[in-house]
């Protein structure tokens, strides 16, 4: 059983015209108790973690902003390992730097540099089906590449791509090493290419759209899983606050594995087609 709360501020600081700071605070408690039917021993696992953010942007003119911000993060662990142990909470760091541009009045591009640590990852016990054992340390670093464009007549362009390096920087002294390994079901390259035509812009009216999205080789327990293309299509109407949407998930039905499992590879999402109804206010 785990119980959790937390508390979280933020503020945002605009320190002389073109400088601006973003702050956060977040401290949060968790209980994480277990009980060992077969011997009758109760187990219980406090933690009480504060962890923040910090962001500062440069207004550099001409639409150009440069940023630099630092992060850490706390996730309770959930369970026990082979010997009834609990774990300790996960702990995260991210560094990131970045620069967005403003090229016109609907243009626009990013980029971003990041360098992600997590410590005591949950991860399936190699020797042990069905257990858990918590991996010392993964890192990953990599950059991140956004567009948008206003093409005109109601036809915009929006593309990411996004390359990750992520391995076990530390794993714990376990009787198998896995240091410099990669991290499983994480592909170095992913990307996406999405098209939308709005003649009414965001005002009421029909929206059609439709994009592909890809993702590069990734591993996982021995596995080596294919990288993949797939399209997906969509079709919204909005009337006042009501928007309808008809979307088609993987169009042409493309047969694809999603990722892999201790001893399975799993397929990914045949075609889907969801309708959904939202609000806005």
């Amino acid at each position: 059983m785990v119980a959790s709360g937390g508390l979280y501020l933020r503020d945002r600081i605009q320190f002389a015209p073109d400088w601006q700071l973003l702050l956060g605070l977040r401290h949060d408690r968790s209980r994480n108790r277990s009980e060992d039917r077969l011997t009758g021993v109760d187990a219980r696992n406090d933690a009480s973690v504060t962890t923040g953010s910090a962001a500062l942007m440069f207004d550099a003119g001409g639409g150009l902003r440069p940023y630099a911000s630092v992060a850490t993060s706390f996730y309770p662990n959930v369970g026990t390992d082979v010997q009834g142990a609990q774990f300790d909470p996960e702990r995260g760091r991210q560094v990131e730097l970045g620069v967005k541009m403003e090229l016109d009045a609907g243009t626009s591009l990013s980029m971003a540099l990041y360098d992600l640590r997590r410590r005591n990852v949950l991860q399936s016990d190699p020797l042990n089906d069905g257990y858990s054992i918590a991996v010392g340390e993964q890192r990953s670093r990599g950059v991140e590449l956004n567009a948008a464009a206003d093409l005109g007549s109601g036809l915009s362009l929006f593309a990411g791509y996004a390359y990750t390096d992520a391995v076990v920087t530390d794993d714990g002294a376990q009787r198998v090493t896995t240091v410099g390994d990669r991290l499983y079901n994480v592909p170095r390259h992913s990307g996406s290419l999405w098209l939308q035509y709005a003649p009414h812009g965001v005002d009421d009216g029909w929206t059609v759209s439709g994009g592909a999205r890809a993702e590069g080789e990734k591993t996982a327990y021995g596995h080596r899983i294919p990288g993949y293309v797939v399209f997906d299509a969509g079709l919204a109407y909005r009337q006042g606050h009501l928007r309808y949407a008809l979307n088609l998930k993987n169009a042409f039905d493309h047969d694809y594995y999603a990722g892999g499992l201790q001893r399975a590879v799993a397929l990914g999402d045949p075609r889907t087609l969801l309708f959904s109804v939202g609000v806005d206010y």
